[in-house]
């Protein structure tokens, strides 16, 4: 195997333009795939970084024929649905309420609004990450009146504290109030929303607890399974909810029926990366498009240089070399160049990652987790092991079934070969060509999608028209009354 090796590497050596070229090919097509699979690993495939993510379930209220919308926009949950589910929901150990937030903090001496998470004291029982620093909140703390504490992510006190121990016991002024700092969360922890810094607990008036705040969905609804509980298990726990409910409420009940209403258990990691799902799968699937065309192309370069070389390989033959030992020799320099193409394809894919984060990566669900790690380098150095094999093959194939007395009479010099030479050739190229036109139509179908999506008419005139948003902070108006109707104006 080591003299093969050898051999191989001397070989491709002496034919540096065609191990160039099918170096480079490898190159682009395996990092292209790279870079899309390191995406999909990341925010598909990848577990949520908290433990036992599978078992975490998001319930959101629908009204499927409401005229609302499509089913997969989700409703949330109301504040008396969260009670009536910690009363009755036996299937789960723990259940919590979230909701984003803003705030503005002191950051440099000048305000600056920062994107938090108003969350229910449960959340951090129930995702089972303990704080790097201090202590998570206390049920208590999710009271009206106790409620002015926060938990700091680990940029933000890097940025506000440089790193300083003592922070937690510390207050700090967000939205105009002071908050004391109980708890720093561990580097890289994030939920839900990539973008939140801060963590304030989540309380809610008796109005919100109230009958009167049923199907008011502007919270969102999360639970741990127990172990050994199941999704229908919580589905069905959920519906016999629903069903005691419309009883309880008969003046609501016909209205609720009509609408369709229901309520949906989903893992929360689908429910996050719903609605980028289907384009990453899209895109892998041109991804390995590119990768077939590449692969058929390189399958044919082999070909061709494999007639260049019948008349060496009929000498190895005749002088007591078996057609398995000359096979192995034509797999391991085809998967010499597949290594070698997929370690370039590693570095091209590193390189194009970097340009995908220049131009809007980081608006992706879980954007921040996306890097490319061992699993995603062994699963593309492998796939380029696998294509050396099938690339090797199509020429040792070929070669099994030439009569090997005829090959001198039938092989010409310029590596056309004969007949049967030829019809595999052209059975490579139609194939490179059906792979290409494959590809091609569906970009074709996608940007004539996107320009008639661009074409509709949105019932208004866009031209000259800018959109802004002010955060309020929650602080007592001292001026007069008369600052209200002029803020509104």
């Amino acid at each position: 195997m080591l003299r093969d090796i050898r051999f191989g590497l001397k070989l491709l050596w002496k034919d540096r333009g065609y191990a160039a070229t099918a170096i480079l090919t490898l190159a682009i097509c395996l990092g292209a795939n790279t870079a899309i699979f390191t995406i999909v690993n990341s925010v598909l495939l990848k577990p949520l970084p908290v433990p036992d993510s599978s078992r975490i379930l998001l319930m959101s209220n629908q009204y499927p024929k409401s005229g609302g919308g499509d089913e997969n926009n989700f409703v949330n949950s109301g504040v008396p649905d969260y009670y009536d589910r910690l009363r009755t929901m036996t299937v789960y150990e723990e259940q919590a309420m979230y909701n984003g937030t803003n705030l503005a903090f002191d950051i440099d001496g000048s305000p600056q609004l920062v994107r938090g998470m108003a969350v229910t004291p449960s959340l951090f029982r129930l995702l089972k990450v303990p704080p790097a620093q201090g202590r998570i909140f206390e049920d208590s703390e999710g009271e009206i009146g106790n409620d002015q504490k926060v938990i700091l992510s680990y940029g933000l006190w890097q940025q506000l504290y440089g790193e300083r121990p003592d922070v937690p016991g510390q207050t700090i002024r967000l939205g105009g109030r002071p908050f004391t700092i109980t708890g720093i969360m561990p580097r890289g922890f994030e939920f839900a929303d990539s973008d939140a810094r801060f963590w304030i607990p989540l309380t809610f008036t008796e109005q919100q607890k109230s009958d009167n705040g049923r199907h008011s969905n502007s919270w969102f609804n999360v639970a741990r399974l127990k172990p050994g509980a199941t999704i229908e298990q919580a589905r069905d726990q959920v519906n016999a909810l629903n069903a005691a409910n419309l009883d309880r409420f008969p003046q609501f009940k016909q209205l609720l029926i009509n609408v369709g209403f229901y309520t949906r258990v989903d893992p929360l990691q689908d429910v996050l990366v719903r609605s980028i799902r289907s384009t990453l799968y899209f895109l892998w699937g041109g991804a390995v498009f590119v990768l077939l065309i590449g692969g058929v192309n390189i399958a044919n370069l082999a070909l061709a240089r494999s007639n260049l070389r019948l008349k060496e390989l009929s000498t190895r033959l005749a002088i007591g070399a078996s057609r398995a030992q000359v096979a192995r020799q034509l797999i391991i320099e085809s998967v010499l160049l597949g290594v070698s193409g997929g370690i370039a394809g590693v570095m091209t894919g590193w390189v194009i990652l970097r340009a995908f984060a220049t131009v809007g990566m980081d608006r992706l669900p879980r954007a921040t987790e996306i890097h490319m790690d061992l699993a995603v380098v062994a699963a593309a150095l492998a796939v380029s092991i696998v294509v050396g094999v099938v690339i090797g093959l199509v020429p040792v194939a070929h070669l099994f079934k030439l009569n090997l007395n005829n090959v001198l009479h039938e092989e010409s010099r310029t590596g056309t070969g004969g007949k049967a030479t030829r019809a595999v050739r052209r059975l490579l190229i139609v194939t490179q060509v059906a792979f290409t036109f494959v590809l091609l139509i569906g970009s074709g179908l996608l940007i004539a999608s996107f320009r008639n999506l661009l074409a509709v008419n949105p019932g208004f005139k866009a031209e000259g028209v800018i959109s802004g948003g002010v955060g309020i902070p929650r602080v007592v108006i001292t001026t007069t009354a008369s600052f209200w109707p002029r803020a509104i104006r």
